[in-house]
């Protein structure tokens, strides 16, 4: 179930870098972020970027809280 949420939101964050109506870094980074609770790697590579890029940390950081409240909020109803 998580698998799909994540790359549900990745479908959306490539949605919004296309349309200006979603905003797709966010749900993008919020994808990454559901994938990288599944994977050390991921987890790893997520925190060098943020690390590296203030600014993306700082996004990552809003994109790990937006995903936190969406996956309680499934996991609550589901």
């Amino acid at each position: 179930m998580l698998f799909l949420i994540a790359w549900g939101l990745i479908f959306l964050g490539f949605l919004g870098i296309l349309l200006p109506i979603l905003p797709g870094v966010i749900f993008l980074l919020a994808g990454l972020y559901l994938l990288s609770l599944e994977s050390l790697w991921l987890n790893r590579q997520l925190d060098k970027i943020g690390d590296r890029y203030p600014r993306v940390g700082k996004r990552l950081n809003d994109a790990r809280a937006r995903a936190e409240r969406i996956l309680r909020r499934v996991m609550r109803e589901g």
